[in-house]
């Protein structure tokens, strides 16, 4: 969780320096810069998901094993807090602030180019808001539960529902990021263009081969079975067809 989650708030800071700070960011952003911050990206997600395999426990009972956490109710209520802070409220905050900034400098650009823009910038923070924040809400109304039936029994069949709509958001990312890109669709149309071109270039190559191979055999067909039936109905003109073919290219290579 915390490594997408922080992936992406690096994606929104890279992209929002790359517009406001033009030239810092040709000459500083290198894909050795890029890789380091990977690598301290899952560094942090490392630090901050060690709490969870500190307090894991795995009790079995007849065959059938549970993960929970050995802690006390203070302890699980920090470590709530700690991950909504750290998974939701700081990223959340600075994707937004990233991402008005971006839309900001994007008034600038032709109303078209706004328009994409303004819809690529709200269907980001929308999905990260929508996807995550019930993930959240629902971890602390499993705290609350401990004691009350009712909300127990929410938890159990929402609680699988928000988890799946967590990892959804993980579904969303290429599309959001990578699918949205006016340069990436392009190409993408391009190439399946050019695909398609050349599938139907082949078939009509192959088309095109196969009834000519086909009009070729049917000729000698046609004129061997014009021989046989001339054999067989005067064998001395064939004979005599095929003496006067003979003598032509005789003196054919004789000239």
């Amino acid at each position: 969780m915390f490594a997408s989650i922080f992936t992406l708030t690096a994606i929104s800071l890279d992209r929002c320096l790359s517009i406001w700070v033009v030239v810092w960011a040709q000459n500083k952003r290198t894909v050795c810069k890029a890789r380091l911050i990977c690598v301290g990206i899952w560094v942090t997600a490392a630090i901050c998901s060690t709490p969870y395999a500190t307090f894991r426990t795995v009790s079995g009972d007849n065959g059938t094993y549970y993960c929970g956490y050995s802690m006390t109710h203070e302890q699980e209520w920090s470590l709530h807090i700690f991950r909504f802070v750290m998974g939701f409220v700081i990223p959340f905050l600075v994707i937004v602030v990233s991402y008005v900034a971006i839309g900001i400098r994007a008034m600038r650009m032709q109303r078209t180019r706004r328009r994409r823009s303004r819809r690529i910038i709200f269907s980001i923070i929308f999905a990260f808001f929508i996807c995550w924040l019930p993930f959240h809400v629902f971890n602390f109304i499993e705290l609350k539960a401990v004691n009350n039936p009712d909300l127990r029994n929410i938890v159990r069949i929402m609680g699988p529902l928000t988890v799946s709509l967590a990892f959804l958001n993980s579904c969303l990312n290429p599309i959001l990021y990578v699918f949205m890109c006016e340069k990436f669709t392009k190409k993408l149309r391009q190439s399946v263009c050019f695909v398609l071109e050349s599938a139907l270039a082949e078939d009509h190559v192959s088309f095109i081969f196969t009834h000519s191979m086909s009009s070729t055999f049917s000729r000698i067909s046609r004129k061997s079975d014009a021989a046989t039936t001339l054999e067989k109905i005067n064998p001395a003109a064939f004979e005599s067809c095929t003496e006067s073919k003979v003598v032509i290219t005789d003196k054919t290579l004789s000239t």
